[in-house]
């Protein structure tokens, strides 16, 4: 880890003095960052995020067996859909499991170090680019 005492910016040097935290931000294991490519629950757009995160919070919270109950048994009664019970488990499954697998890409998203991002940035990598590139291969 840096410590501040061993690295000092130059007075009157604004820019030497935001790369002097953004290094720190770096070694010193700050894993916490906001940029353009925020997905799903990080991203900007409240029409994006609200959405996500009421699905994410409802199927996280929801226990897998009371969720096959309600779409077999409740799932004629609200909607006037029969599913056979492997329909049912399969569609169950799927919005149980995506939920947590929509929490584990956002956290494995959010552990790439901010200056990882920067640097795709000033290689004149598109936010796209830094995404596929740089973000997504990152935790793996």
């Amino acid at each position: 880890m840096v410590r501040s005492s061993h690295i000092s910016a130059p007075q009157g040097k604004q820019n030497y003095e935001n790369a002097y935290f953004s290094i720190l931000d770096v070694h010193g294991g700050c894993s916490h960052r906001r940029g353009d490519n925020e997905l799903g629950r990080a991203a900007k757009s409240p029409l994006v995020r609200i959405p996500v995160s009421i699905y994410v919070e409802t199927f996280l919270a929801l226990p897998v067996l009371v969720l096959l109950i309600w779409i077999y048994y409740c799932g004629p009664l609200l909607l006037n859909i029969r599913l056979s019970s492997f329909w049912t488990a399969v569609v169950a499954l799927t919005l149980s499991l995506g939920a947590f697998v929509a929490e584990i890409v956002r956290s494995g998203l959010l552990s790439v170090p901010r200056g990882q991002v920067e640097a795709a940035r000033a290689l004149g990598m598109t936010p796209l680019q830094a995404l596929v590139y740089i973000e997504f291969p990152e935790p793996h």
